[in-house]
């Protein structure tokens, strides 16, 4: 499950933090498209997803690895702005606590 579940939790991440955090350039990039299209309701349905198929491969520990996937995020992004390079760094990093963790 590990395999399986470390890319969901990082694309996740990306819906996430572009949902969260503030774009970075002050001129169009890449990656505004993203930023835009980043929604409260694209942001909770990628985590009500991401849950489900976290509960159903990993059972109860899912909350814990959300929310420890989550705060991984959010200690990462806080001092950062948002880019497209930015989010992939993340998405490798968290991709690496998943294999570490379970």
């Amino acid at each position: 499950p590990t395999l399986l579940v470390a890319p969901l939790l990082a694309r996740w991440a990306i819906v996430v933090a572009y949902w969260a955090y503030p774009y970075a350039r002050r001129t169009p990039g890449a990656s505004l498209a993203l930023k835009a299209q980043a929604t409260v309701p694209r942001a909770a349905a990628a985590t009500a997803f991401t849950l489900v198929v976290l509960l159903v491969a990993l059972g109860p520990a899912a909350l814990a690895v959300l929310a420890g996937a989550g705060l991984v995020i959010h200690l990462l992004a806080s001092g950062l702005a948002i880019t497209a390079a930015t989010s992939g760094g993340q998405s490798k990093i968290l991709e690496s606590y998943r294999l570490t963790v379970i």
